[in-house]
């Protein structure tokens, strides 16, 4: 601008040069990769040749005509590559002509239509930056970087009966203290931070605040991981409503089984169910008139197999077969399968010696459930 002024004087052609702004809107790199369709429809051609039925002749005529069509869209690009680029060799003629002319004038004259021509050009650039700038200075300024509760904290429903809630303590999102907080690595910066200053992060304000000035010591930024790794979500299972904190291990099993007997065994895929030993954390009570009705509902379409001691397993659960096992003097274990009306040995006797009560209180309640009469005694 300065050079200019000092050639006002001087006098230049006044003829603008033609402004030619139109993007080609197929690029060479475009137009190759678009004539990779030739090696596809050449597969397509190989793969409909193998079928030999009715369909075959009009399969084969229609991927000729999509070549064809393919064929002409190609020709269309090269086409409007080539008028457009046709465009702009004729524009440039025209402006190196009149550069020509107005540069005849003089040495000053090229000089000051050289410099004339790169104002706008170059006044445009430091115009589009500087309103880049303040656009993203308003942006940056009306940021809302606090942390919104509800987009944190969550409740899932796994089922009808389970539901899971996570979430962050109240005080670790309002009280953040500046030097040493849960939410953000600090560690390395701690001896340039305020440790008697706090943020509430789910204010608008202090958040920016907070997080401007770590970005600017570079606590965040792009190539670390600013989350604290000592960040602790609470976790809250409920079964029915009950805090699962607040329930027994019983009733904990109990609910569990019954979940898993209606989501993995009746309406899931799952054939094969192994249960060890549930009488150790459920009542007796619970056993008969669930569990065994459980295994009831479910005999025929999975197998259940049961390592129990209890006879009402044992027993009342009508067991298509039973597994002993026998630990040997030498710690081998041994297996044997029976089933309980055997007529080669007293298996009742067999059963007794392995779950919790004597030979009567299993012949007695293998009667009262099975409705007939064991043989012998």
């Amino acid at each position: 601008m300065k050079r200019i002024e000092e050639l006002k004087e001087t006098k230049i052609f006044d003829v603008k040069l033609i402004n030619f702004n139109e993007n080609n809107m197929y690029t060479d790199e475009s137009i190759v990769n678009f004539k990779e369709y030739k090696e596809y429809i050449s597969l397509i051609k190989e793969r409909a040749k193998i079928y030999k039925g009715k369909y075959r002749e009009g399969l084969l005529l229609e991927i000729e005509n999509l070549n064809k069509k393919f064929h002409l869209a190609e020709l269309d690009m090269l086409k409007c590559k080539e008028q457009v680029e046709l465009k702009a060799f004729k524009i440039q003629i025209i402006n190196d002509t009149i550069e020509k002319i107005n540069s005849l004038k003089s040495t000053k004259a090229k000089e000051k239509s050289k410099l004339l021509k790169s104002i706008p050009r170059d006044r445009n650039d430091i115009v589009d930056l500087i309103l880049n700038i303040h656009l993203n200075q308003i942006i940056s300024d009306n940021m809302d970087l606090s942390i919104k509760k509800e987009q944190i904290n969550s409740e899932k429903e796994i089922n009808k009966n389970v539901i899971v809630i996570e979430s962050l303590a109240n005080e670790l999102l309002t009280k953040v203290n500046e030097k040493d907080n849960e939410l953000f690595n600090t560690n390395r910066k701690k001896t340039k931070l305020d440790k008697d200053k706090y943020y509430n992060m789910t204010c608008k304000k202090d958040a920016k605040c907070l997080i401007d000035k770590y970005i600017e010591m570079g606590i965040i930024k792009n190539d670390n991981e600013a989350i604290s790794d000592t960040l602790k979500v609470n976790i809250q299972i409920k079964f029915d409503g009950q805090d699962i904190k607040e329930m027994n291990p019983g009733s904990i099993a109990k609910k569990y089984i019954e979940i898993y007997f209606e989501e993995q065994i009746k309406n899931g895929t799952n054939n094969i169910v192994i249960f060890d030993q549930i009488e150790n954390d459920v009542d007796k009570e619970f056993i008969n008139e669930v569990i065994r009705n459980l295994i009831g509902e479910t005999k025929g379409h999975v197998q259940l197999i049961v390592v129990t001691h209890d006879p009402i397993v044992a027993v009342n659960a009508d067991p298509n077969n039973y597994i002993e096992s026998i630990k040997t003097e030498k710690n081998k274990f041994i297996y044997r399968n029976f089933v309980a009306e055997s007529y080669e040995r007293d298996e009742l006797k067999t059963i007794a010696c392995n779950v919790d009560g004597s030979k009567d209180v299993i012949k007695g309640r293998y009667e009262i459930y099975e409705g007939e009469k064991l043989y012998g005694n």
